[in-house]
């Protein structure tokens, strides 16, 4: 089943929240993230399509433009500080690869913007500026 939103016109997409991803690729007009197999043992994944097995979400950018960022924190005194940083582009590619699973925690939308918010062992944020629409394909 796939469902596509245009983030021009609509902005509430589905938050598949602690879901694993196993791999992100790029093709020539999208962003593509593939999610695990079994998929809806999450409730936010059950929620969208309780007989999906897994998910592949397609972002389909304006241009081909993103940022990402690493948030590092630190202790000062008895206080901590986060910051973020900014981290190399092709470092998107490689953060399924990492010891640790890679999360998707959550997003932001705007009328033509997105951020995700990921984990693995640290947060990281994925900032697309301009995005036309994004494409959830949920595999049965």
């Amino acid at each position: 089943m796939i469902q596509k939103y245009d983030l021009l016109r609509r902005l509430d997409i589905p938050n598949p929240h602690d879901c694993v991803i196993e791999k992100i690729t790029q093709d020539k007009d999208c962003f593509i993230f593939q999610f695990e197999d079994n998929i809806t043992r999450n409730d936010s994944a059950n929620f969208y399509c309780p007989s999906a097995k897994s998910l592949i979400v397609r972002y389909y950018p304006l241009d081909m433009d993103y940022c990402l960022y690493q948030q590092k924190t630190r202790k000062k005194k008895e206080s901590f500080i986060s910051t973020y940083t900014s981290m190399e582009s092709d470092a998107l590619f490689h953060l399924p690869e990492r010891k640790y699973a890679l999360e998707y925690l959550y997003h932001y939308t705007y009328y033509g913007s997105l951020i995700l918010v990921l984990w693995s062992r640290g947060e990281f944020r994925l900032e697309f500026p301009d995005i036309k629409c994004v494409e959830y394909d949920w595999i049965e």
